[in-house]
């Protein structure tokens, strides 16, 4: 609102009169403290009103005084991660009785403690940085006297195969000589005992037979690249073909192919009818 002037109807000129007051409303809006001047006679003195009273923070303010107060807090600390135990740390270590109790050890309530089960299996193939895809991790099952039951090592087994086959006292001796593991160092007869092994090793409980696509694959895993099998890719496509009625494969048929490789010559030149297969 502009200001208000009042201003006295006397000209300059009549000075001798009564004195009239002139009056300045200096007032610039509602928030500002408001000033009176009075003049007398043209020459006037300033008194200045009562201070008014301090208003509260605008909204405004008060946003800004509480972000300061917010950035002026400590942040939280950080809850630490986790830390995360390693369960195979120093296993490869451990004396033969603990590893055992190690191995023969499972979260399921039906394991057998007398068997080392594919759970405890697995166990050990990580320690010693193999996988039982891999067909030394079979060989090396082999090695230790598995055979007994199908997917499994006995502990009795496991602990003579330990102390009496490979000589070794824990699984960092074992790891030490893992490159004796390839079957490429097995002679004929000793290869044969392994292919048989690798049969009963894959039957399920009391099964006689294996699927014919399990067959497949491990024909595939432990004969391919070997230079023992000539007829491993016309066998494989014959099993996978229409023309084989067949869905399992018994355990002389599964010997028997390995027999037919080691015998008879890609071209078929030395076949004979009379032969077992």
């Amino acid at each position: 609102m502009a200001p208000k002037r009042a201003l006295s109807s006397s000209s300059s000129s009549s000075s001798s009169s009564s004195k009239k007051a002139k009056v300045v409303d200096l007032t610039e809006d509602d928030d500002e403290p408001q000033e009176m001047a009075v003049a007398t006679g043209g020459r006037g003195s300033k008194k200045s009103s009562p201070p008014a009273s301090k208003k509260a923070p605008t909204v405004g303010k008060r946003k800004a005084a509480a972000s300061a107060a917010t950035a002026a807090a400590p942040a939280p600390e950080a809850k630490a991660a986790p830390v995360e135990v390693d369960e195979y740390k120093g296993k490869e270590l451990l004396p033969l009785a603990e590893l055992v109790a190690w191995l023969t050890s499972s979260e399921s309530e039906d394991a057998d403690p007398d068997v080392i089960s594919m759970e405890g299996i697995c166990k050990m193939l990580k320690v010693l940085g193999m996988e039982m895809e891999d067909v030394s991790a079979i060989l090396l099952l082999h090695k230790l006297g598995a055979g007994s039951k199908p997917g499994v090592i006995t502990k009795a087994e496991f602990i003579e195969g330990m102390e009496k086959k490979v000589r070794k006292s824990n699984l960092a001796g074992l790891k030490s000589i893992a490159h004796q593991f390839d079957p490429g160092f097995l002679d004929i007869q000793q290869f044969r005992d392994f292919f048989g092994f690798v049969f009963k090793f894959n039957l399920e409980s009391t099964h006689k037979t294996l699927d014919k696509a399990l067959v497949v694959d491990l024909l595939q895993l432990m004969l391919k690249g070997s230079g023992r099998a000539s007829h491993l890719e016309l066998f494989v496509e014959f099993l996978e073909s229409e023309q084989c009625a067949d869905k399992v494969v018994t355990a002389d048929q599964w010997n028997s192919f390995l027999t037919f490789n080691q015998e008879v010559s890609l071209d078929l030149s030395d076949f004979s009818d009379d032969s077992a297969w």
